[in-house]
């Protein structure tokens, strides 16, 4: 299923250009989540660290930034 759905993914990405990964996930009728498991081994990677060595690495990195997605509606509702 996992190959199948990432080349499913590959297609829509060419139908489909520019859109976010997220929107294609929703046009493929998966999460985003599952969508991202089928890219494990082709462009995604798999953390593979302790979480608490990641986290505490985190402070050396500085100010970043974040970004929220949401939909328009959501945030109005």
């Amino acid at each position: 299923m996992n190959n199948t759905l990432y080349e499913c993914y590959q297609q829509a990405k060419i139908d489909h250009p520019g859109k976010y990964a997220r929107d294609l996930a929703r046009l493929l009728g998966v999460s985003k989540a599952e969508l991202i498991h089928a890219r494990v081994g082709h462009d995604a990677h798999r953390l593979q660290t302790n979480t608490r060595i990641l986290l505490t690495d985190f402070e050396h990195i500085g100010v970043t930034q974040s970004i929220l997605l949401a939909t328009i509606m959501q945030c109005m509702s």
